[in-house]
Parts: structure tokens; C-alpha cells; sequence
């Protein structure tokens, strides 16, 4: 049995021809580009659907049904998801993982993959919580043809840092700057004059997008922040905002607000729609886009533009453990459980860590008694993280647009930022330092040179906490500042997103809780039904 389920909901398009039938979403550049392929190439390989997907740039995502052989692949950051059921005979794909999981009935979950979402708030690698519910990976792509038990899945693409250049900083920088500038020209031909709306921070990333666009001239620029009232962040894209004449507004996110959306039947839906039953739903700007197309201000014609993912590809997430410490496998699990397996502190025992660790080599093809030298173990690392956590939950937070219908770009993402980062030595890239030094260079209205505001997490009279704590540890010791301070986050610049669960709620598992993500992996598995399974 073959089947193919296509949700309407996520907006992709069909189009039919030469016995051909064809389902994309993203890029309609790259869409056009794979129907002619499929169109003029008769029953094409895996390696030769693998080179042409090599060199084609996304967003974009697509499932081919060809004489009863099923093609499908996803972009190199997995901008739109795509699933598939293998269970012996039965084969089904589709762009709802909840829409296979209904028609064929799953309920056996993974012990380990319910595991990993609870301590990262994402399921690694092709599996998703329900046992022979998969999902496809960046940059892969499958082949199933009927008769055939088997799904043949490749990699074409894997960000995996190899050919380290020897380029003077000076070249690099002038290079960077092409690079950015033709990706941000390309942006605006795309755009093609509809409204540009820049989600801004103040921070480096967001910063970069709103100048660039400014600079090329596009006037249709509109920017926006969110948060509590009184937030630092605010204050600076507000500065930035201001010196760059862009219009800005700012939509405030109070605790009663967030609880009331929180509980509410839309935030469900908001979830059903985008987690993929493999990731926690991206909580952060939902409330505010929801406000600004509620009020009329979003209109369907704007196209989002956020700073998504410059901290990391230009190395600005390498823990610094790793410059530090031997070259080791064991030193790189650390780095990565650390990081990116801490939700909930009582969950890291030593069976869970086993199994986690089993997982992370498996992932990364590496075995565990493996010589490494320090550039191969930070390049797997790199590898590790833009697979699973930036593919995974950063990049997926682009949900939140397509749930309320909007269009979005990635110019942090592009392929050409791929390809130059990823050849940059780490002596460059740790703590982003060719990115910061090509952003002073670059300086656009003094905005980078000379502009470094200090970003508080403690907004407007929460700032007293700083007091409060120095005075906590004066009495009690640095052991009970630290304790205090967790606790108090429920009032700092984050505190909305944990008001859903409740003050006491928070106070009674803030010891164990890193942030509002642990609160919200465990409110996951309990609305589906999933709580007995652990």
C-alpha cells in the first residue's frame, strides 16, 4: 500500500502533468525547477536526484508521485516538514505527521525519542514520539517505489565545516560583505515591493537584516519588538529603529495575557498545527504576530524577515569547553547533553544519559573510542547542532507564520551563508569573531562600531531584583543568589512565557527547570495522552 496525504492547511501547491503528479511549498523558483526535472528525467536515481538538489536553493519542500514511485525531499534546513509511515508494507507520506498518525491508528510511542523531547524539547534524527512515524532530515530526500518493502532516504547535503580556508581576515571580511549583500538583494527582488516586516531585537542579527534592507534602498520596511513593558531589548531595536527611520511599534506581552492565550483553544490548535509531533511549538512571538493580525496591522501581503539563525552559523554557539578541554567523544557528548539535553535537571540519570549519548553517535557516525583532533570534534559538534537543534526548533519556528498565513524569508540561512561559514576556521568564527569584525567594518549608520547596548533581562521595576539579590547573597551566600535569581524569573524578561503554569506552579519546579521550554514539553506530552508512556 502507497498513499499519499496532503493537509491543505499548510498551504502547499499541486500541479499535474505528463502522468506526473507534484506537491511543493517555498520557494516557487525552486518548486518550477524540480517539476521540470522530474518532467524530463524518466524514472531518475537516487544519486541523481541527490545531484540535483545539491546545488538548488531553498526553502522548499516537495513529494512527487510517478508511476507509483513516491519521491520527496526537504531543503538544507528543513524549512517544511515532511513525514512518512514505513511499516512493513504500508508506506504513506504526507506534510502532517498527525494526518498519517490518525489514518494508520500509531499509538506504540519511542521510549527514547519521548525521552529526548522532554529533556531538549525536540526528537532527534528521522524518528518522531511514535513508533514508524518518521520524519525527513535537512538536506535529504527518499525514493519509495511500490512492490519495494524499503525506503531509500540520502543526504545530499550536511553542514559539516571540511575545507578550511587560509584567507587573510581582511579578504574574508570583504568576502562576507558580497556575500550578505547579494543575499539581501536577492531577498528584495522576491519580495517584489509587498510590506517587509523585520521582528526586531536590537541584537547583532536582527540589526544586520533591518540595515541591510534600509541600505538597498526598499522602502516598505516596517519593524516590531514584543515583550514586557519596559524591556531592554525593546529599547534598543527602538533606538536602532529610530536612527534608520524605519517605522517600529511595539506589541507588550503581559503575564495575564499570555495565561488567557495559553489556555485558550487557538494556542491548541497553534499546536496541533505545527509540532509535528516532534517538537515543541515555538512560544515566543506567536502572541504578538497573532496581536498585529488581529488589529489589522499584518497585512496577508507582508512578508516576515527575521534574523534566524546568525548567532549560530557564524559561530557564535561553539561552547568554549571545546577550544578548552582535550579533543575527546566524551568531551563533545558533554558539550552536547549540556547544552542541548538539560530541560528538566531530575531527568539526567545515568540510564537516560546512556541512551541519549548511544543516540548522539549513532547520529553523527562516530564510535566512541575515536581519536579526534580539535577542529574535527568542533566540526561534529556544528554538524550535531545545525541538524538537530536549529533544523529542528529554531528553523520550525517559522510555524508561527504559516499558521496565520503569512509569507517568510531566512537570509541568515541562505545557501550562500552555508557554504561561506562553513569553511571559516574556528579561530574566526568562535565567539563570532570575523562576524563581529565585518559588522564594525560595515558599521551602517554607526549602528555596529558604535552602538553595544547592554541587554538587562530584568525590565522595568523587576530591575530591583539586582538589589535584592546582591543582599541575599550578602546574607545567605553566592549558592542562595543563584537560587534566588531562579526563582525570580518568573518577574524578568521571560517571565510572561512561564505565567501559562501559574506563579505557584513555577516556584515548586523552577529548581529543576532551565526555562519556559521544560514547562512546555511536559504540558505537550500531557495534553497527548502521552504522560502514562513515560
Amino acid at each position: 500500500m502507497l498513499r499519499i496525504l496532503i493537509e491543505s492547511a499548510y498551504r502547499w501547491h499541486c500541479s499535474e502533468d505528463q502522468g506526473i503528479r507534484f506537491w511543493s511549498t517555498g520557494s516557487e523558483q525552486a518548486g518550477n525547477a524540480l517539476f521540470n526535472f522530474f518532467k524530463g528525467t524518466q524514472n531518475p536515481s537516487l544519486e541523481e536526484l541527490c545531484g540535483f538538489l545539491a546545488p538548488l536553493e531553498g526553502p522548499f519542500g516537495f513529494i512527487v508521485d510517478r508511476q507509483h514511485t513516491v519521491f520527496a525531499g526537504t531543503d538544507k534546513v528543513r524549512a517544511y516538514p515532511i513525514f512518512y509511515v514505513q511499516n512493513g508494507e504500508a508506506f504513506a507520506i504526507s506534510n502532517s505527521a498527525r494526518a498519517l498518525r490518525d489514518e494508520f491508528g500509531l499509538s506504540e510511542t519511542d521510549e527514547v525519542s519521548l525521552l529526548e523531547f522532554r529533556m531538549s524539547g525536540y526528537v532527534t534524527g528521522r524518528e518522531t514520539v511514535y513508533k514508524n512515524l518518521y520524519q525527513l532530515q535537512a538536506g535529504e530526500c527518499l525514493i519509495r517505489e511500490i512492490g519495494h518493502s524499503g525506503v531509500h532516504c540520502e543526504r545530499y547535503y550536511r553542514y559539516f565545516p571540511k575545507r578550511i580556508r587560509s584567507d587573510s581576515e581582511g579578504d574574508l571580511i570583504d568576502e562576507l560583505g558580497q556575500v550578505t549583500h547579494r543575499i539581501f538583494g536577492h531577498l528584495i527582488e522576491r519580495a517584489e515591493g509587498a510590506p517587509i516586516w523585520v521582528p526586531l531585537s536590537g541584537g547583532l542579527d536582527s540589526r544586520l537584516v533591518l540595515c541591510k534592507l534600509k541600505e538597498l534602498g526598499y522602502d516598505r520596511l516596517q519593524s516590531f519588538s514584543y515583550g514586557p513593558p519596559g524591556n531592554h531589548e525593546a529599547k534598543a531595536a527602538r533606538h536602532v529603529a529610530e536612527k534608520l527611520e524605519v517605522p517600529w511599534i511595539f506589541v507588550p506581552t503581559r503575564h495575564r495575557g499570555f495565561r488567557t492565550f495559553f489556555h485558550s483553544s487557538l494556542r491548541k490548535q497553534y499546536w496541533s498545527f505545527c509540532d509535528g509531533l516532534c517538537v515543541v511549538p515555538n512560544m515566543q512571538d506567536i502572541q504578538p504576530i497573532l496581536e498585529l493580525r488581529q488589529k489589522g496591522l499584518l497585512s496577508e501581503e507582508s512578508v516576515l524577515v527575521n534574523g534566524q539563525s546568525g548567532d549560530f552559523i557564524t559561530g557564535g554557539h561553539i561552547p568554549a569547553g571545546l577550544l578548552e578541554k582535550a579533543p575527546s567523544v566524551s568531551n563533545l557528548l558533554d558539550a552536547v547533553i549540556s547544552k542541548h539535553f538539560s530541560l528538566w535537571l531530575h531527568l539526567k540519570t545515568d540510564d537516560a544519559l546512556s541512551k541519549i549519548k548511544e543516540k548522539i553517535l549513532r547520529l553523527i557516525e562516530c564510535p566512541e573510542d575515536r581519536a579526534l583532533n580539535r577542529e574535527e570534534m568542533i566540526a561534529l559538534y556544528e554538524w550535531w547542532e545545525w541538524q538537530e537543534r536549529q533544523c529542528k526548533y529554531v528553523v520550525h519556528g517559522q510555524r508561527v507564520y504559516d499558521f496565520v498565513g503569512l509569507s517568510w524569508e531566512l537570509p541568515l540561512w541562505e545557501d550562500a551563508y552555508l557554504r561561506f561559514w562553513e569553511d571559516i576556521p574556528v579561530s574566526e568564527k568562535f565567539g563570532q569573531r570575523l562576524y563581529r569584525r565585518y559588522l564594525q567594518k560595515y558599521n551602517y549608520k554607526g549602528l555596529f562600531k558604535d552602538f553595544s547596548p547592554t541587554i538587562w533581562i530584568w525590565p522595568g521595576l523587576s530591575f530591583s531584583v539586582v538589589a535584592a539579590a546582591q543582599v541575599v547573597q550578602w546574607v545567605l551566600g553566592r549558592a542562595w543568589k543563584d537560587r534566588f535569581y531562579n526563582h525570580a524569573r518568573y518577574f524578568g524578561h521571560y517571565g510572561p512565557l512561564y505565567a501559562g503554569h501559574g506563579l505557584k506552579y513555577f516556584l515548586r519546579k523552577a529548581g529543576e527547570a532551565r526555562n519556559p521550554v521544560s514547562f512546555y514539553a511536559d504540558t505537550w506530552i500531557e495534553e497527548n495522552g502521552l504522560s502514562s508512556r513515560i
